[in-house]
């Protein structure tokens, strides 16, 4: 009899200390519940008009003006901070065409910060109209400031060109992207003065007036460093006009081959 007892009062001890640790666990959600309710208050409605947007930083735009960045934001002065969505903020910004990236984040108490990531042209394309290709292979909007005098002109390229914003689908054009955005680290990316595509499988890359023919091997990184590496060597001012090509296709030494004729 003594056992069981025992048993009896061991059995009620656990249910009182169930009920007991229940309460415990009802009085904490409700507390959390109540932290929740108020940060959702203050955050998301702002009666107090602490986190309310009173300015907008944008950097990194160049091409892309402020008045068309505000416009694809579409944000009101005063929303609420915390209902902003960042992501589909940075959605609406990566749809202009010069934008390639975006970060947009809050600062407290009342500012939103977009930092801007741009395309960056690497040539112009001149197949009847022209056209500025970004590193990535998309064609970018006509600049208001005017085409940069700077960039190779890619030349006599007979394939199809597409709407402002999309990316190069054809194979040689990528190609060729692909090389001027590796060549755009080095200095003799700024002599490249056009490519040009003598059928639709086979393309040259021309120097300075047009005349230079370069020669890049296989691996491409090592042949223009190679390159690179030549024209610095060359004196300052130094035209190239009587070289008819440079050749960089073997591993270690550049060929170079006088022109015959220099009026050419």
């Amino acid at each position: 009899m003594p056992r069981l007892k025992s048993m009896v009062v061991f059995r009620q001890q656990q249910v009182r200390a169930r009920k007991f640790a229940l309460k415990r666990l009802l009085v904490l959600l409700s507390f959390v519940a109540v932290l929740a309710g108020g940060w959702y208050v203050v955050m998301y409605t702002d009666p107090l008009n602490m986190f309310q947007l009173q300015r907008i930083e944008i950097t990194g735009n160049q091409r892309t003006t402020t008045n068309d960045i505000r416009k694809a934001l579409g944000v009101r002065i005063g929303t609420p901070l915390f209902r902003l969505d960042m992501a589909q903020l940075n959605t609406k910004l990566t749809k202009l065409p010069w934008v390639k990236s975006v970060r947009t984040h809050r600062t407290l108490p009342n500012v939103l910060f977009v930092e801007i990531v741009e395309h960056t042209p690497v040539a112009v394309i001149a197949n009847g109209k022209t056209q500025l290709v970004s590193s990535e292979g998309c064609v970018m909007p006509q600049p208001v400031d005017g085409y940069p005098v700077s960039l190779p002109v890619i030349t006599n390229y007979s394939g199809e060109i597409p709407a402002v914003g999309k990316q190069f689908e054809e194979y040689k054009m990528r190609e060729v992207i692909a090389l001027l955005r590796e060549m755009r680290p080095y200095r003799v990316y700024q002599r490249v003065a056009e490519v040009r595509f003598d059928s639709p499988s086979t393309y040259r890359v021309l120097l300075d007036d047009g005349h230079v023919e370069l020669l890049l091997g296989k691996s491409r990184i090592q042949s223009i460093s190679a390159v690179d590496q030549f024209m610095q060597k060359l004196p300052a001012g130094v035209s190239l006009a009587k070289i008819a090509y440079i050749d960089a296709r073997a591993s270690g030494f550049i060929a170079v081959a006088d022109r015959i004729d220099p009026s050419f």
